[in-house]
């Protein structure tokens, strides 16, 4: 078997979302868990193919043989840390090297309220799970614990306090727990996977996606050439609500905008994407 097509970011941006809707259709074969992040880490890329694939599994419920069900059936995953990893230029060649003819999405969305969104989910897991959740997390991801800046109680009150601090590391080159800033630089990982990948690496506006969501998973499942299946019946699902009780302040919603004012500049003159 082979991997057919990868979601690889970005993060908050609505990967679970066209995760969950793919997941619906007959010829795709989601993974599980959603995420393996198996092409960025190296100790779980070193566990080899076999191991990637075990995260797929066979549907015992398909009466077929085993050789009909792999020719029949796509194959997806969904890890947003490919885009905005340490090394996307590594990530991109092994996932190249392991399936040149894989097809590869990108979802993108307003990098200020990006941030926003990955703020509340990373205080809402602090005040669930402690201050060192993060960094548990982030060794059961990668093999080995960050060494990073700890976040305080008080940055997970205050949303301009936690940017003004990471943008403060982040002048020092030091790192700094649940960082934010870098994912919603997306020009600099799709660059480098329209490189490798051309006209099999495409890009979606999320925002249209939460719009014109039957339209948004049409075009995916023709960019995918699977079969044609009834995406209507997805049109007033709602995967999309962050309930979040806090508001961002309007201060730094403006220094957000003018942060990411380049990278947007960027993202624009290779997808002619606007924010």
């Amino acid at each position: 078997m082979k991997v057919n097509f990868i979601v690889v970011g970005g993060q908050k941006c609505g990967t679970t979302a066209v995760h969950k809707f793919m997941k619906h259709h007959p010829q795709v074969k989601t993974s599980n868990p959603k995420e393996t992040d198996f092409f960025n880490y190296r100790h779980v890329y070193e566990k080899g193919f076999n191991y990637y694939h075990s995260h797929f599994g066979k549907d015992n419920s398909l009466k077929r043989s085993i050789k009909d069900w792999y020719r029949n059936v796509k194959f997806m995953e969904s890890s947003p840390t490919y885009l905005t990893d340490e090394d996307i230029t590594e990530t991109a060649k092994r996932i190249y090297t392991y399936n040149p003819k894989i097809k590869l999405i990108c979802l993108v969305r307003n990098p200020t309220d990006r941030a926003f969104s990955a703020w509340n989910m990373y205080r809402k897991r602090y005040f669930e799970k402690g201050d060192e959740w993060w960094f548990e997390w982030m060794k059961n991801k990668t093999g080995r614990k960050p060494l990073a800046i700890s976040r305080t109680k008080k940055e997970y009150q205050d949303f301009n306090l936690y940017v003004e601090n990471e943008l403060a590391v982040i002048n020092k080159n030091q790192k700094i727990a649940c960082d934010i800033i870098k994912m919603g630089e997306y020009y600099k990982g799709i660059k480098i996977f329209q490189r490798f990948f051309g006209d099999n690496f495409l890009v979606i506006k999320n925002e249209d996606l939460k719009k014109n969501t039957s339209e948004k998973l049409i075009e995916i499942a023709e960019f995918f050439k699977i079969q044609s299946f009834d995406w209507e019946r997805f049109h007033n699902v709602e995967i999309f609500k962050g309930n979040y009780i806090e508001t961002m302040p309007v201060e730094t919603e403006k220094m957000l905008n003018s942060l990411y004012s380049n990278a947007n500049e960027e993202l624009f003159k290779l997808t002619g994407i606007s924010y």
